[in-house]
């Protein structure tokens, strides 16, 4: 069975400072103004404007708003709340700010549009970088010379930074649906331009001409002056790397964006999107580094405890579970601890690090902690759908996926089969209105339900379960066989177990065959990742043959078997001697 993480969000949470108690802090002000994304600077009237400690304003027909602090000093921090129905904020990250010392020279935009106008966009750029990485990964198997000696670790390589192209897609298309036209210069927008009409190399072509590192250098010594020059070049350079990651040039996009931290170490954003980039290439001890130089950078409380969440992810991916445990639950204490702002926002995340910490939990065999972990989490996400049915239910199936698994791997069977199926009701809910993201987790439900099911002995239910989820992989796996392809062959396998104990013989060669051909294909590209699947499907025909007295099958598919549990228990024979054991039994 497969669980889902909890929420590793990796963007900044940031809220307000706490009042300070100071009766002799002045009045500040701070002057900015509303204008509609991709208009040509059109400005937006009646929008309610809003900050702790300051009055609540609409702006004008002009677009223009003036917020009033009492007993705050220029230079402190502010958060903006932004409302108007039926229009969102497009940059709401840079929603945190300094009181200007001089709020007529330094006015404040917000950029907002239309409700639906960004999911629009990012379902635009969706297509188009689906559609370039497809191709490009296509591209880059053909030229493959399968006569040089290591072409399969290779074409492995490829298939692992496609996975992992995959996972950043949308990331990448919500910063691209969230780029403001009228802020940007004429090669940029020549630059997205090519972009959109699919021309990317010409794109890269484009924004390498800006040299944009070298002109960052320039700047940044008299960057109070060039804040402008540095804001377009960082934002090309950023541009720059998502194109070389397009392009499966990961070299050169990081090469960008170290280049980038390195040429400004104080500005945390930076730094911050960097050590995401190096965790989603599987660099996890040089994205810890990066993410321990940003504890001393950091400032506010949430900051620090999504640092915190991040660095137990990883140090759980290194295995270093005490390290992993303590970062979770110092990031635990202070979302916890935090005098909120917004309370739905760090509610949140704090069912997130419960989720965390109950995986971690489970992987150390700690089934009380990891229950109670989940159970925290699943009170939040509950509270939360109740506010906000659509927005947070995806979280709410998760949390419930999570708990079906550690009920099903320790016997509680009928509590697993209760969260899979509510798990199940939002999925099919959500799938129905965007098919394409949450269809996977329709499938994996199903697939396992289908095991709660075949534990039960309930033979129909099962059935009918893993034939869903193997009809929806199997529509995915069309589309992108690299990412679903196993995913299917899970299923497969799961079928073909099914049909074994109920001595259906020929369904369950079938369905075993068709694992094994998936697994078999994805091995040679990577055995590491895929082999042992081999062994297991090999594995579990021996034993089917051997129920129907097919003597011969059975002893070649146990040889495969035990060649394989053999190799692996010569690295590592404390995990896998008993495999080798089971074989020659």
């Amino acid at each position: 069975m497969k669980r889902i993480l909890g929420n590793t969000s990796t963007a900044f949470m940031i809220i307000a400072a706490v009042l300070l108690e100071n009766s002799y802090y002045s009045q500040s002000t701070l002057k900015g103004h509303v204008t509609e994304q991709n208009s040509g600077k059109k400005p937006v009237a009646g929008v309610m404007v809003k900050s702790l400690g300051a009055n609540s304003v609409v702006s004008s027909n002009s677009g223009e708003f003036v917020l009033t602090f009492q007993d705050r000093l220029p230079g402190m921090n502010a958060v903006l709340r932004v409302e108007k129905e039926g229009w969102e904020v497009v940059n709401e990250k840079e929603l945190s700010t300094l009181i200007p010392a001089t709020p007529d020279e330094s006015r404040f935009k917000i950029i907002v549009c239309k409700v639906g106008t960004l999911e629009k966009s990012k379902k635009e750029y969706y297509t188009i970088t689906d559609k370039y990485i497809q191709q490009e990964y296509q591209r880059k198997m053909n030229v493959l010379n399968k006569e040089k000696e290591g072409w399969q670790q290779e074409a492995a390589r490829l298939g692992e930074q496609f996975e992992s192209l995959q996972k950043q897609l949308e990331k990448m298309a919500d910063e691209y649906s969230r780029i403001n036209l009228d802020d940007a210069t004429d090669i940029e927008r020549q630059a997205i331009g090519l972009f959109k009409s699919g021309k990317i190399d010409e794109s890269i072509q484009l924004r390498e001409s800006l040299n944009s590192g070298e002109e960052i250098k320039k700047n940044i010594d008299v960057k109070a002056k060039a804040d402008s020059a540095i804001a377009l070049h960082t934002r090309n350079i950023k541009a720059l790397a998502n194109d070389y990651i397009l392009k499966f040039d990961f070299i050169n996009a990081e090469k960008s964006l170290e280049e980038l931290v390195l040429t400004d170490t104080t500005n945390a954003d930076n730094l911050f999107e960097f050590a995401e980039y190096l965790y989603n290439q599987n660099q996890h001890k040089k994205s810890i580094y990066f993410y321990q130089s940003l504890i001393g950078l950091v400032e506010t409380e949430s900051e620090i405890a999504c640092v915190q969440t991040m660095l137990g992810i990883l140090y759980r991916e290194q295995n270093d579970y005490s390290a992993a445990i303590a970062a979770l639950q110092r990031a635990l204490e202070i979302y916890e601890g935090i005098d909120m702002v917004s309370v739905v926002s760090y509610e949140e995340e704090v069912a997130g690090a419960e989720t965390n910490l109950g995986n971690l939990y489970t992987e150390q065999n700690d089934y009380s902690s990891a229950l109670a972990a989940f159970k925290r989490a699943l009170e939040i996400r509950e509270r939360l759908f109740k506010r906000h049915p659509k927005k947070y239910e995806p979280g709410l199936a998760n949390v419930n996926i999570n708990l079906g698994c550690l009920y099903f791997n320790n016997n509680a069977y009928s509590f697993a089969l209760l969260a899979f199926q509510r798990a199940l009701e939002i999925s099919e809910r959500l799938a129905k209105e965007n098919p394409e993201k949450f269809k996977p987790s329709v499938a994996m439900t199903q697939n396992n339900l289908g095991g709660v099911y075949y534990v039960q002995n309930d033979f129909p239910a099962a059935l009918a379960a893993y034939k869903k989820a193997l009809e929806i992989r199997e529509c995915l796996a069309e589309n992108n066989p690299q990412v679903y392809e196993p995913d299917v062959a899970d299923t497969q396998c799961n079928l073909g177990i099914l049909y074994s104990n109920f001595k259906e013989y020929e369904p369950a060669v079938e369905a075993f065959q068709n694992a094994l051909e998936i697994y078999e294909r994805f091995a040679k590209k990577n055995p590491e990742k895929y082999e042992l699947d081999v062994a297991k499907v090999q594995d579990n025909l021996g034993i089917l043959y051997s129920d129907f007295n097919e003597y011969e099958p059975a002893i070649e598919a146990y040889q495969n078997a035990l060649e394989i549990y053999e190799r692996f228990a010569k690295k590592n024979p404390e995990k896998y001697e008993r495999d080798v054991a089971d074989i020659y039994n």
